[in-house]
């Protein structure tokens, strides 16, 4: 009989009310800068809010989806694929500002950010395909080589991002 899911309320009410306190601190410091820019105080606040309507759909469905489904190399491989490409492609397409694509009236995104997710997935599923031989030279240098060449790239782009990225990981 299989198991049935079951949901961490805990963690839940937790993720809950830390996403209600951050709008908090948002409408706290951007209500007046908002208003004057965009002649609404709220207006951070509603896209804030809005994200979080977006993550948590995400959230759910990935509740409702068996993670053993994402164990293949197309998902360790492919978000840092693309968050290379992102930051190559940003690096060229406007040498003056190259951390940020400007998405019209959406606003603008800075590839830099998608690394960090990228790199822990990556790192995650390649820990688990070696994880008899974690403490093997063959399994640090390729993690090294990945962690190394995401860095890379991201300093090119954005050094202050590398350097939390690094800093993060020396300090563990």
């Amino acid at each position: 009989m299989p198991q049935l899911r079951k949901t961490d309320w805990i963690l839940f009410f937790t993720i809950v009310s830390m996403v209600v306190f951050g709008l908090a601190i948002v409408t706290s410091a951007s209500s007046v800068m908002a208003e004057l820019k965009f002649k609404s105080s709220w207006y951070f606040v509603i896209r804030q809010g809005a994200w979080a309507v977006v993550s948590f759909a995400v959230l759910v469905w990935f509740k409702n989806t068996n993670y053993r489904r994402f164990f293949a190399p197309v998902w360790a491989f492919a978000p840092l694929g693309i968050v290379m490409a992102m930051l190559v492609f940003v690096y060229f397409a406007d040498p003056r500002r190259h951390r940020w694509i400007a998405i019209g009236s959406f606003g603008n995104l800075q590839p830099a950010e998608f690394a960090k997710p990228a790199l822990i997935i990556f790192l995650a599923y390649f820990i688990t395909v070696r994880l008899r031989a974690i403490n093997h030279m063959r399994t640090l240098g390729p993690a090294l080589l990945a962690c190394g060449v995401l860095a890379l790239t991201v300093v090119i782009a954005d050094l202050g991002t590398c350097l939390l990225y690094t800093s993060d990981a020396a300090d563990e």
